[in-house]
């Protein structure tokens, strides 16, 4: 018998509830009517969206339309809609693997895109596939993910829909009264949020739950609920497993009749959209009915159609549960040859060694959710005792200044007499007074209006020192004829920035310098002024000079610039670099460091070359440059990063981002596009920022050969 027939099967708030015939034909009358493509496109998702819980071949066709309409067009937004419908016709259909498929398309487009709640709705409904395929640990790692980013982001639509998943995980593991807390949390929820027709999947579930606890009054009732509702919406698909479920509310209470009536409705429907799991779980249940109605050979004739069903399912627990059932029919008739290969094929799926880990990980990982629910709770108590605190604080000091209050009132009846008196004398010196508040007044205004114009002044200044900046970089056009695949992300914390990038072509080679300079915004905006600058007189196009040589001139020029000696009372500014020289003819790179390493990732290989310890500037024991042959093979991908992203503070603990930390990651997209990776970069730099200020300027580049 089932065991849990619905889930919440839509995370995606964009997915449209299904509305009635009437608005099917109205639909149909627009899309034949439509005056472009673009409105062709949306009704045709439209349709797809309402035909899935009515008829999944029409689902699909609607859906194939408004994909390529959508692929025609270059609309992002819709073309992800097609994927997350073509996944819900999957799962009603049972192929898992298929939808799983579709809804990890939307999370790329959606980790591209750096859409945090779109996300988060992708993993939730990765989570729905395994969930159905019963791979419950695989299904709550995604929920919890999926949680995780609706709570930072405080979706409460995305919580709600979670809420109602983790109440289906839970019931998997009969754990009912924890499932019935998650399921009425999401019911009152959807409720609030006037998502009526999640609200009637919830009540529905709720009915699971108290036919599992055996109060079947209150199961018949939630379940009458929700199939009302279903039905007056056209929703074949979840209006039949309402009727499924009230047929096993009726076995239950041994009404084997009127449990097959129920059931029998319920294959036609399921049958119509091609829900095949569901549909052989309601021909199983009917073979049960007849099976308790001693009708044996009804029985074993709706066993033989349900095992034709589940042949290309993976659903170990509904296979055992039927072997289950065949096995003692065959029992009860003395068929013992046959009662004997269906009790192996039962032993066999009851004793898989997945099927016990599934379980035992589920609650592992259910139990840490829990755990962290608690401790937030504990947080949560711990500031309210806080503000407890404060308020019982704030009422003493308040009643002190009471009692003070009526001293005073106390003296001043006493002085009142007296101060009268002297009352009109100060009059005159108050009105002398409001003339001299009123002129300061007006002063203050006044300067207030010449901040305010001198900070638009400044800011106006450092937005075309901005401007400047960008046209003295090397460009990308520039870049691109030498290097064919290349990205650059380059974040500036204030506008300008002081770490920056410079190339020059020598000879028949290119030189790359990259550079952090001391302080960031207008300071540090200066100091890449210097550098580029010193590098352009150091650098010539005939001339032939090694990295090495042109980071030690540079540290000459930089000292002498900044009138450095080593005296205590100077400045102390300088910058990291690293200088590389590529020559196209051969395999080889020159590379120097000034604090700065050069990273290269070959085959999943991290290669590290180490910088020589010293900045450019004054530094009290310098050492000379040294310079490193560096053997470059096909595919390998060189990066060279400031201390920028991994100095950012942020993540849940709130500390750097650490630069092995970025080393991994950079390990874990080398082989992506140059376009894939900057926007991972970008991604993963946001995420774990979150809503902290950005620490410092940052420069990451990355070449590939």
């Amino acid at each position: 018998m089932r065991k849990l027939i619905s889930a919440i099967l839509a995370i995606l708030p964009m997915f449209t509830t299904f509305g009635q015939r009437s608005d099917i034909d109205s639909l149909l009358k627009q899309l034949n009517e439509a005056p472009n493509t673009s409105v062709k496109a949306e009704t045709a998702i439209d349709l797809a969206q309402r035909y899935i819980n009515i008829d999944t071949d029409s689902a699909m066709a609607f859906n194939q339309i408004a994909h390529q309409l959508a692929t025609d067009l270059s609309d992002t937004a819709l073309m992800i809609r097609c994927e997350n419908t073509y996944g819900f016709i999957f799962n009603v259909n049972s192929s898992f693997e298929k939808a799983r498929e579709r809804f990890s398309r939307v999370l790329e487009m959606a980790i591209s895109a750096h859409d945090s709640s779109l996300i988060a709705s992708a993993y939730g409904n990765i989570g729905n596939t395994y969930m159905f395929e019963q791979k419950y640990s695989m299904a709550v790692e995604s929920f919890l993910k999926a949680l995780d980013i609706f709570e930072k982001r405080n979706n409460q639509k995305g919580v709600a829909t979670v809420y109602g998943v983790l109440g289906n995980l839970y019931l998997s593991l009969d754990k009912l009264d924890q499932s019935l807390e998650y399921y009425q949390k999401a019911q009152s929820m959807f409720h609030t949020l006037g998502w009526a027709d999640y609200e009637a999947t919830a009540l529905m579930n709720i009915g699971v739950i108290y036919k599992n606890k055996k109060d079947y009054k209150k199961a018949l009732e939630y379940f009458s609920r929700a199939q009302k509702f279903e039905t007056n919406q056209g929703n074949y698909y979840k209006s039949a497993q309402c009727l499924a479920n009230i047929g096993e509310v009726e076995f239950a209470l041994k009404n084997y009749e009127k449990s097959i009536a129920y059931q029998e409705k319920a294959f036609d429907a399921f049958e119509k959209v091609k829900a095949k799991n569901d549909a052989a779980l309601c021909l199983m249940s009917i073979g049960c009915a007849y099976d308790s109605l001693n009708k044996s050979a009804m029985a074993k004739s709706y066993y033989a159609k349900t095992l034709s069903y589940i042949d290309s399912l993976n659903q170990p627990n509904l296979k055992m549960t039927l072997a289950g059932q065949i096995y003692s029919l065959n029992k009860k008739l003395n068929n013992f040859e046959e009662a004997l290969k269906y009790y192996e094929i039962y032993t066999m799926w009851k004793d898989t060694i997945l099927a016990r880990d599934n379980q035992k990980n589920l609650a592992e990982l259910l139990t840490k959710y829990e755990t962290v629910q608690k401790e937030k709770e504990i947080e949560l108590q711990k500031e309210r005792v806080k503000r407890r605190d404060i308020i019982l604080l704030s009422e003493l000091l308040l009643s002190v200044l009471l009692i003070g209050l009526v001293g005073v009132l106390v003296s001043s009846y006493r002085r009142k007499k007296r101060d009268n008196e002297i009352l009109e004398q100060s009059n005159s010196l108050i009105s002398q007074q409001k003339e001299e508040i009123q002129t300061q007044r007006d002063e203050v205004v006044s300067q207030r209006d010449r901040i305010i114009r001198q900070n638009r002044l400044i800011t106006d200044s450092i937005e075309y020192a901005r401007h400047i900046q960008s046209t003295i970089l090397p460009s990308r056009e520039q870049l691109s004829a030498f290097f064919p695949e290349f990205f650059i992300f380059y974040l500036p914390r204030d506008i300008v920035s002081g770490d920056f990038y410079w190339f020059k072509l020598q000879e028949n080679a290119g030189i790359l310098a990259f550079a952090d300079c001391t302080g960031h915004g207008v300071p540090g905006a200066f100091m890449s002024i210097l550098g580029i600058t010193l590098l352009d007189d150091i650098v010539t196009p005939k001339s032939s000079i090694s990295p090495s040589q042109i980071l030690e001139e540079l540290r000459v020029n930089v000292k002498n610039s900044l009138k450095q000696s080593g005296k205590r009372v100077e400045t102390k500014d300088g910058m990291d670099m690293a200088i590389c020289r590529f020559n196209p003819a051969s395999t080889y790179l020159e590379y120097s460091g000034a604090n700065m390493p050069l990273t290269i990732i070959r085959n999943g290989e991290v290669l590290e070359f180490r910088p020589t310890r010293n900045p450019i500037g004054y530094y009290p024991k310098e050492m000379p440059f040294e310079n490193h042959q560096v053997e470059l093979r096909k595919h390998d991908m060189l990066y060279l990063f400031t201390d920028g992203f991994s100095d950012q503070l942020g993540g849940p603990n709130y500390q750097k981002y650490k630069r092995q930390n970025l080393i991994n990651l950079l390990k874990s997209i080398a082989g992506l596009s140059m376009t894939q990776q900057e926007n991972i970069l970008a991604a993963s730099h946001s995420d774990w920022k979150g809503t902290y200020e950005q620490v410092d300027d940052i420069l990451v580049m990355g070449i590939k050969f």
